[in-house]
């Protein structure tokens, strides 16, 4: 019973240490925590069904500090339920927000 109580400690050491190195390798692999220039462009069309999935995974990024950037919803004619849940992800984080595909270059360029 003890082999096997200390196996399973060992997998979880090696498990924790895993993921604490992973999480330190992305803190310097990934450059945009660095820059703070950096814009995803989401391009959304008819009902825009991965959007939101989409949105979520970029603010992750945001929040867990492996990258810093605005989030643009470029809208490429999503259908009236599409362009509601994504003015509603941008009313929820000021970093996401929703343009047309015209917008777009005066929106980069001002910043």
């Amino acid at each position: 019973m003890d082999i096997v109580m200390d196996a399973a400690v060992a997998f979880l050491a090696a498990l924790g240490l895993l993921a604490a190195m992973w999480a330190l390798a992305g803190k310097w692999i990934l450059p945009a925590g660095r820059t703070g220039g950096v814009t995803a462009l989401v391009r959304a069309e008819g009902n825009a069904a991965e959007l939101e999935h989409t949105v979520d995974g970029l603010r992750w990024l945001n929040r867990s500090g492996f990258a810093e950037m605005r989030i643009l919803i470029a809208d490429a004619g999503m259908d009236r339920e599409a362009r509601k849940a994504a003015e509603a992800l941008a009313e929820e984080d000021c970093t996401v927000q929703v343009c047309g595909l015209d917008e777009i270059g005066t929106i980069l360029r001002n910043g």
